[in-house]
């Protein structure tokens, strides 16, 4: 009987099959795919010995669920169950090393083959941000429990510093950088164009040199940095780009709204595995803020339960951005969250 496997989207499903070779050692693969109930079965014969290989998932996440020119792995929270974080850093480096590293080689890019490169940043930074869901939240130290093989310890011995966070939150923020440089990358949906872009970098360099000055640091890579200290820091960036402080979605975007409130009822429902009871009165709370909201306004609808993309939503269907992150900030209260943070406070008197 074959395995099923839990995957977040159609995406790392296929990582994870490109990742592994078949018993010839052969790794390209053609699958044929079938539904078979809320699974997703791929299989067919190995091109170069003729062995049948099957693969059978079972999606945690919406498998279509990625923003249009772009390839994203997961919008869960958690780590990956099928690929360790040293999997995932090489997949990064394959991706980045395909692509020019810097703003200015990335601006010369010839336009037939922007949306190439982009695909390809946008699977680097991704991949690299998966890396980042096996640190706990507190500690800058990679866990021996996200390294699963003899390889992946090697990797680590070889190059320590790669799994930690100060290094790897350093090369999340230069793919970033590098991804909305690229020229037709709609940037002024998120930051205003090249001068939203710019008076962003400037906004993030003031509150980086208060956050060195207030913790009396050397620097953003001090060694002495805390991940509380860390932590912080993340927040007031985020803060400062017009992004949401809790998921690191833009405060611009609708669809971006959407998108954070339908994570709401998952984290609920994580937080509270172990207290069926909490966890129902909780998500009552924030659905009831989210049916009044629609209720009061006539804003349309959406379903948090559908597999469809809040990216491809039509913009008639959209509510106003700013009414749908005071409703999220809401329902996150309403649940017994900040509604800044997102992080599980108290239940609400």
């Amino acid at each position: 009987m074959t395995t099923v496997l839990s995957a977040h989207t159609y995406a790392e499903a296929y990582l994870y099959i490109d990742l592994t070779p078949c018993v010839c050692r052969e790794t390209r693969f053609a699958p044929a795919m079938h539904a078979e109930g809320e699974d997703i079965r791929w299989y067919g014969p190995c091109p170069n010995c003729g062995r049948d290989r099957d693969f059978l998932f079972r999606f945690a996440d919406f498998a279509d669920h990625t923003t249009p020119g772009y390839i994203e792995y997961s919008h869960q929270p958690g780590p990956s169950e099928l690929i360790d974080a040293a999997q995932w850093l090489w997949v990064c480096e394959q991706y980045a090393g395909t692509v020019p590293a810097t703003i200015g080689e990335l601006r010369a890019v010839p336009e037939q083959d922007r949306q190439g490169v982009r695909l390809r940043l946008s699977a680097a930074g991704s991949a690299l941000d998966e890396v980042l869901k096996f640190l706990p939240r507190d500690e800058d130290e990679m866990p021996e429990s996200a390294l699963w093989s003899d390889w992946s310890q090697q990797s680590r011995a070889a190059a320590p510093d790669r799994f930690r966070r100060p290094w790897l939150e350093q090369r999340q923020d230069e793919l970033r950088r590098l991804i909305i440089s690229l020229p037709d990358v709609p940037a002024a949906e998120f930051w205003g164009g090249d001068a939203g872009y710019q008076a962003k970098i400037q906004r993030l360099g003031e509150v980086r040199a208060l956050w060195v000055a207030r913790h009396g640091l050397a620097g953003v890579d001090d060694d002495r940095v805390t991940p509380e200290q860390r932590h912080e820091l993340q927040r007031a960036e985020r803060a400062a780009s017009d992004l949401d402080v809790a998921t690191g979605f833009s405060l611009n975007l609708p669809a971006a709204a959407i998108a954070a409130y339908n994570r709401l009822p998952w984290a609920v429902q994580r937080h509270f595995t172990d207290d069926p009871a909490e966890r129902d009165r909780r998500l009552a709370a924030l659905t009831a803020v989210r049916a009044d909201w629609l209720a009061r306004t006539g804003h349309p609808s959406w379903d948090p339960d559908s597999i469809e993309d809040e990216f491809e939503i039509p913009a008639d269907r959209l509510p106003p951005v700013a009414e749908t992150w005071q409703m999220v900030r809401a329902a996150r209260q309403a649940a017994g969250m900040d509604p800044d943070t997102g992080e599980f406070v108290a239940w609400p008197a």
